[in-house]
């Protein structure tokens, strides 16, 4: 044959999992629920302090366009 078609050389790995020691796919499984926990923890802090940064920055800039605002007031 011309290799069309063919699935003699190909390997089946849909049993691959279902082999291995239970308590190996339950390690896998809790490493990756919590891992992706993690994940998502930590997406969710960064996207907290980009908001805290962006509006420390909003309200500078509102002090200082704001009239009657200390000019020699250092920021922080």
């Amino acid at each position: 044959m011309d290799g069309v078609g063919d699935t003699t050389d190909r390997v089946d790995c849909t049993g691959m999992f279902a082999a291995l020691d239970p308590s190996v796919g339950q390690t896998m499984g809790i490493l990756f629920t919590f891992g992706g926990i993690g994940l998502m923890v930590n997406g969710i802090i960064v996207y907290i302090v980009v908001l805290a940064l962006a509006e420390r920055r909003a309200n500078r800039e509102a002090s200082e366009r704001r009239p009657g605002a200390d000019a020699t007031r250092t920021p922080v």
